[in-house]
């Protein structure tokens, strides 16, 4: 029998599967303050796909960061395997079995870590327990010969951590971060007292700058980076940027912002993620052992949290035994898992997706119970996240699947009103949608949809969405299009009517071509929202640059563009050219017929309301720098270029097509 890894507790073998058995049931999770919440049970169907089997005991897996797709699997008893296309090579790409210890619950080969130039290198690293009796990290070398085999003759050893008690608390996490620093993650080697002490490596995440170069005897294998936060101080080793932890087996950098997700195996009752922003200076101490997540340890009652720093997400031992923290969601396969941190627990099979909404505040679900013996999660390059698992020696891919998105004539008839006649050479004005045959059809999770979502169209103008396929379809706002642009000016993902993701403001230009390096982003426009309106007496003179200032150019007076109209609940202006545009009259269809009518039925229905005021920029069109008037609503920026046709002066930027590929990546 295969030995069975609980990271932190002091089960192993029957114990453990039987303990695994006990706990194969759906539980809700708690989380730490200042959430305060239950999670709920996620409505999606989850699958864990087989994608790589017959590695023993495997722990970890890592895609090489080569373009070559190649997958590296862990394997607990000191060997490394390389992947591709699901096939394992029967030869190990490393094999140090001989210098790992792993006859014990929480000993073996932990991990690795490619270098940020490892296409150009060659070099990895690897943590795992030594015979030497210490915890390891050590750096190698791929052969010359073989990209597929490393050289053993290569290894240097980085760290050499003394392991006093090999069977528990060993961390053995390994991470580049996004600042090209190696993070390790290093248990307190069952000593409550380590964990705090800054005179000592155990219970910490480490932060350090290995050496790529030759590494002569007696010099030290890497470089202390010189804002780690304890240097230069005589009572504390420099290598040190976080500490208070028992036993974190797992940590993650999200791709997407940077921040720093770290779960911590607990002692007696509680689990804990613990998060760190990505512009932390380190220095945080996450309080083992005063602390065990969230509640006090040492004493038992009446501890002193001051400095300490609580997790965002906690579980009690009802719910499982030991947290194997994963990775946030950055692929495109499961767009409903986007953003999620995804941990699960070893013993339950529980697995959990955590997110934090538009009030800071965090929220876990959920999101399926497997009979399975997690070990640990995996990204690919693609952000597409995998868990390893004992079972048949698998990685497993997680997927959710979606229903199919509902392709309701409505659509085609709310495009077809305005944009039929443009398509079909009736009239001669911009795209209000853009045209029909570039729509994406996709379904999104939307908290007050029905089931959760939401059928959605993306075209180059907007986004068509149909929250409610069963409401009046005789209303003008059966058929919406979304507030895009809000969206991509805050940063705040809209989930459900008030349920966010938080992401940072989209560095998309919102007008003229995409790669003009002095046009404004919809960032630009985010510390302008609560300016107050322009006046009605004079002409728009304000001109917007790209870092977001405003500057006076009485130049643009000429152009002789005035404040029409200014609204109630924003309290912005609208520009006269594009008051005039949202109440313009010409051709539309009506029931298969052309008539003349109001292109909107509602001045509002395709812009929103007005959400900045409008300014003057200078961007690049077709290469040639043009004086082109922007203002962006709740869903559409609308343009107004003076040096174009009359019919094409006045057009709706490209947000479908900005938004989906901030949404998606493009």
């Amino acid at each position: 029998m295969e030995s069975i890894l609980i990271p932190g507790t002091k089960l192993r073998g029957a114990m453990a599967l039987m303990v695994i058995a006990s706990f194969m049931l759906a539980a809700g999770m708690t989380l730490a303050p200042p959430a305060g919440s239950l999670a709920q049970t996620a409505d999606l169907e989850i699958s864990l796909s087989t994608e790589i089997s017959g590695v023993a005991a495997p722990m970890f897996m890592a895609e090489a960061p080569d373009g070559t797709g190649r997958m590296f699997v862990v394997s607990k008893h000191g060997r490394i395997f390389v992947a591709s296309g699901g096939d394992v090579q029967d030869e190990p790409f490393l094999d140090i079995a001989d210098q790992v210890v792993d006859e014990f619950d929480e000993s073996g080969m932990f991990s690795i870590a490619f270098h940020p130039e490892f296409a150009d290198n060659g070099i990895f690293f690897v943590a795992y327990s030594s015979v030497d009796g210490t915890n390891a990290v050590a750096r190698f070398q791929v052969s010359v010969d073989d990209p597929n085999r490393a050289d053993p003759a290569s290894q240097q050893m980085v760290l050499a951590i003394p392991d006093n008690v090999p069977k528990y608390h060993n961390g053995g996490g390994l991470a580049f971060g996004p600042d090209g620093y190696l993070y390790v993650s290093v248990g307190d080697d069952t000593t409550e007292a380590n964990a705090q002490s800054l005179l000592d490596l155990h219970g910490k995440i480490l932060r350090i700058d290995p050496l790529t170069g030759p590494i002569e005897a007696g010099q030290a294998a890497y470089a202390v980076p010189p804002d780690n936060p304890f240097v230069d101080r005589d009572d504390a080793l420099p290598e040190i940027w976080a500490l208070g932890l028992r036993n974190p087996w797992r940590f993650s950098f999200d791709r997407e912002t940077g921040d720093l997700y770290i779960s911590d195996v607990g002692q007696s009752d509680w689990e804990e993620i613990n998060f760190q922003p990505a512009d932390s200076g380190g220095g945080v101490n996450y309080g083992w052992s005063t602390m065990e997540a969230s509640h006090c340890f040492r004493p038992m009652e009446g501890c002193d949290p001051t400095g300490l720093t609580l997790p965002v997400a906690e579980y009690n031992h009802d719910e499982g035994c030991a947290v194997i923290g994963g990775f946030v969601y950055r692929g495109s396969a499961s767009p409903s898992l986007t953003g999620k941190y995804l941990f699960a627990d070893i013993c339950s099979g529980n697995i959990w997706g955590l997110s934090r909404d538009a009030a800071g505040s965090w929220n876990s679900e959920l999101l399926t119970t497997v009979e399975l013996t997690i070990t640990s999660f995996a990204e690919d390059s693609a952000g597409e996240v995998y868990v390893t698992t004992f079972e048949n020696g698998a990685v497993r891919r997680i997927a959710a699947s979606r229903p199919e998105p509902i392709d309701s004539p409505a659509f085609e008839e709310t495009w077809a009103r305005t944009d039929a006649p443009v398509a079909n050479g009736d009239v001669a004005r911009s795209w209000i949608w853009g045209p029909w045959e570039t729509r994406d059809i996709r379904v999104e999770p939307y908290d007050e949809a029905p089931e959760g979502w939401r059928t959605v169209i993306y075209l180059d103008k907007a986004r068509m969405e149909i929250t409610d396929p069963n409401g009046d379809m005789s209303s003008p706002w059966y058929v919406t299009n979304g507030l895009l642009v809000t969206e991509l000016i805050t940063g705040k993902l809209q989930m459900g009517d008030d349920l966010y993701e938080i992401r940072q403001p989209a560095e998309v230009n919102v007008a003229g071509d995409a790669g003009d390096p002095g046009g404004p982003t919809y960032a630009s426009f985010a510390g302008l929202l609560g300016d107050p309106p322009l006046p009605f007496d004079r002409p728009i003179v304000q001109r917007l640059n790209r870092d977001g200032s405003v500057s006076t150019d009485e130049r643009l007076a000429d152009y002789d563009v005035q404040v029409e109209w200014i609204d109630t609940v924003t309290t912005h202006s609208i520009a006269g050219p594009f008051w005039e545009f949202m109440n313009a009259e010409g051709l539309v269809l009506v029931d298969g017929e052309l008539q003349a009518g109001q292109l909107f039925q509602d001045p509002i229905f395709a812009t929103g309301r007005p959400i900045t005021e409008a300014y003057w920029s200078t961007v690049l069109v077709g290469g040639n720098p043009m004086d082109v008037l922007i203002q962006c609503f709740e869903r559409r920026c609308l343009t107004y270029t003076p040096d174009s046709a009359p019919e094409w002066q006045v057009e709706a930027g490209n947000v479908g097509q900005h938004y989906r590929d901030w949404r998606y990546g493009g």
